[in-house]
C-alpha cells in the first residue's frame, strides 16, 4: 500500500503525455491494487496503436511510483512522484538511455 497517498487516489485511469522531441506522445495508464496489496497496471499508447500493454516492476511507496512497460525493447521505464494537490504523477520516462519528462493526470468523474 502507498503510505503517503491513499490507494483510492492512485488507483484508476491516468491520462497524459511523454514530452518527446517534436510532438508529445499521449499515454493512458490504468492502475489497480489487488486485495493482496499488489499493484498491477496496463498502458495504452494510441499513436502506436498499442493497447493494454502490461506494466511490470511496479513500485508505489509514499509519493514515489515507478513501472516498466513489459516486453518493449529499451526497457521503457516511468519514475515519478504523485502530486496530490494537482492529482498528477510527474517524473522521468527513460528508454534506451534517453530521458524525457512525463506528466499524467487523473480526470475527475465530471470531466
Amino acid at each position: 500500500m502507498a503510505l503517503g497517498v491513499e490507494t483510492a487516489l492512485i488507483q484508476g485511469t491516468w491520462k497524459g503525455q511523454i514530452e518527446i522531441p517534436g510532438s508529445p506522445l499521449e499515454v493512458i495508464v490504468y492502475l489497480k491494487q489487488a486485495s493482496t496489496g499488489e499493484w498491477t497496471g496496463t498502458i495504452d499508447i494510441p499513436a502506436q496503436n498499442s493497447k493494454d500493454l502490461p506494466l511490470t516492476e511496479m513500485l508505489i511507496k509514499d509519493e514515489e511510483i515507478s513501472f516498466v512497460i513489459k516486453g518493449i525493447p529499451g526497457k521503457p521505464t516511468f519514475k515519478g512522484k504523485f502530486v496530490p494537490n494537482e492529482s498528477s504523477i510527474q517524473g522521468q520516462f527513460t528508454q534506451g538511455g534517453m530521458d524525457f519528462h512525463f506528466k499524467l493526470t487523473k480526470p475527475s468523474d465530471t470531466q
